[in-house]
């Protein structure tokens, strides 16, 4: 894939390895004929397009796709991206440390867990930049979650 992307699945191991390959295929080829990366809002319509015309067969793939481009737009998804946006509307400044937006992206998810009955697991954080992604850290949601609201586990 780009560097500037990064993209999650759920569902069947194979399909979801078999269309990013596809993806990072094609994005590349975009990429050699444009002369500069894909924005991420591109990216996102042309792995769409690409899925949509497999619907109603037994391809099963969930898949979110994020990265960095100049537009500066900010998105959540998933079933608990409203709990998370609560969050992170009420949270967010423009002017936070890497380490504050860390500490919300941690506790908008953490959040969305503990209300959304299909979100749960692990908080995997990275940060995307427009040099490359990197890994942050993994924590426990419900650890998380039962720290944030001033429980001990």
């Amino acid at each position: 894939m780009e560097e500037h992307l990064l993209g999650t699945t759920s569902g069947t191991s194979a399909d979801c390895a078999t269309w990013y390959r596809v993806l990072r295929r094609e994005l590349r080829l975009r990429a050699l004929r444009e002369g500069q990366p894909p924005s991420v809002a591109g990216a996102a319509r042309l792995l769409s397009a690409m899925l949509s015309r497999y619907r109603g067969l037994d391809l099963c793939v969930a898949t979110a796709l994020c990265g960095w481009d100049r537009s500066g737009n900010v998105f959540s998804v998933g079933s608990g991206s409203p709990y998370a946006y609560g969050v992170l509307d009420r949270g967010y400044r423009y002017d936070m440390s890497p380490q504050e937006a860390y500490a919300l992206a941690r506790c908008a998810v953490a959040h969305a867990t503990h209300r959304d009955a299909y979100s749960g697991g692990s908080v995997d954080l990275f940060h995307v930049r427009e040099s490359g992604w990197e890994y942050v850290s993994r924590n426990d949601a419900c650890v998380l979650s039962l720290s944030a609201s001033g429980s001990s586990p």
